[in-house]
């Protein structure tokens, strides 16, 4: 039986999408985490064959209203689905999937990545810029360590201070990959990037999905990493 592998992370929200599926629009309505999990890996089962076809990776971009619980404040909401009808490929069967959800808007913003915005998404920290991003040996072959260090810059700590955003912490269960000959991996320095293009750089290089989101009022952000691979 197929299953997805999931590398997460901590400080954003989300969403994806399945066939038939409804994988919330963002709401005040409280989601338990087994649904919010639920909507996730459904919608990232839809998407997941269709990225790996066209050799595409995925950013996701959602706002939620915060839930009581904070250690999951940021539940994967519900978004409405689809069927992909005959024909359909790429980019254009992904805008089919959410055509009918006037939440959802698909975009490309370059041949390699397509992007999903659920609700209105605030730029601010996403176009905060990070003057030099170092990344050691161990970090650059692991996603989730490279996400962690992105959060970790001088200016996205500063920004989150002016914004009042602060990170859900997610522990990943997953062990970093030991640095091997020919293993994909970030670039050691990055200068002048924005945090948006930092992950842009991280879905790239590991061929998958980064997930950001973020909810309110208390501005929690949450990010994460979903590999396109299914098993």
């Amino acid at each position: 039986m197929k299953r997805l592998v999931f590398a997460k992370l901590a400080s954003a929200i989300l969403v994806l999408f399945d066939s038939q599926i409804s994988v919330a629009s963002p709401t005040s309505s409280p989601i338990p985490q087994s649904q919010g999990e639920e909507n996730e890996r459904k919608l990232l089962k839809a998407l997941a064959p269709i990225l790996k076809s066209e050799g595409k990776v995925a950013r996701i971009y959602y706002q939620v209203m915060c839930q009581p619980d904070f250690n999951y404040p940021a539940p994967f909401p519900s978004v409405g689905i689809r069927e992909n009808s005959a024909g359909a490929s790429g980019i254009r069967a992904i805008m089919r999937m959410f055509e009918n959800d006037s939440l959802v808007s698909v975009s490309v913003s370059s041949p390699e990545i397509v992007r999903i915005e659920i609700g209105k998404i605030s730029q601010s920290l996403l176009n905060t810029k990070i003057s030099v991003l170092r990344l050691p040996m161990p970090e650059q072959y692991d996603p989730v360590s490279a996400i962690r260090a992105i959060e970790m810059t001088p200016e996205i700590q500063s920004a989150m201070r002016k914004y009042k955003s602060r990170g859900s912490s997610r522990v990943s269960n997953q062990l970093a990959p030991l640095p091997a000959p020919g293993a994909p991996h970030m670039p050691s320095l990055m200068r002048n990037v924005s945090m948006d293009q930092a992950l842009d750089e991280v879905a790239k290089t590991f061929k998958g999905t980064v997930i950001y989101g973020s909810c309110s009022p208390q501005r929690m952000i949450d990010i994460t990493f979903v590999g396109n691979a299914l098993k």
